[in-house]
């Protein structure tokens, strides 16, 4: 798939899922060093982001303004995957006061590549590009934003319109 870093074209390792499509079964590392597989997510609405890194300006934002909006949802599970290690997740959450996001880490198993959103080129290469995935208690696809320019945020309201 073809995405833009600050402008210049940039490809990913294969094609982002779409709606209808069955969230991929994927073994990530929570901040504790215990592992989620998103299959033990089923039985509630998931709202699943990946990006390049918590440590950057845009990548922080996506995380701080869905936790917000999502803050009183014991409905949805708010997750969160990058590259990041664990203990960056932590240390993030912990000073901004976010507790309602599953935030992990994919350094381990590298199973968020089955996104197909691992950037090829530029100068983020080999990480996630920035994208959404809302699912329904069964873990089908019901909104899915792999985000065209990588600096740029998500559709915020169209991802929360599924919820």
């Amino acid at each position: 798939m073809n995405l833009k870093f600050k402008g210049k074209e940039i490809k990913t390792n294969g094609n982002f899922p779409k709606v209808g499509d069955k969230l991929p079964g994927m073994q990530l590392v929570k901040t504790d060093l215990s592992e989620l597989n998103t299959d033990e997510l089923k039985g509630k609405k998931v709202v699943f982001n990946i990006f390049p890194s918590v440590d950057t300006a845009v990548c922080a934002l996506q995380l701080n303004k869905f936790a917000a909006q999502l803050k009183d949802r014991s409905d949805v599970a708010l997750v969160f995957a990058s590259l990041d290690l664990p203990f960056a997740f932590k240390r993030f959450c912990t000073d901004e006061g976010i507790d309602n996001a599953i935030t992990t880490s994919d350094f381990r198993h590298r199973d968020a590549n089955k996104l197909g959103a691992v950037m090829e080129g530029g100068p983020l290469q080999g990480l996630h590009a920035r994208g959404v995935i809302v699912t329904d208690e069964d873990l089908i696809i019901q909104y899915a934003e792999l985000v065209e320019e990588v600096t740029d945020e998500p559709n915020y309201e169209a991802a929360l319109a599924k919820v």
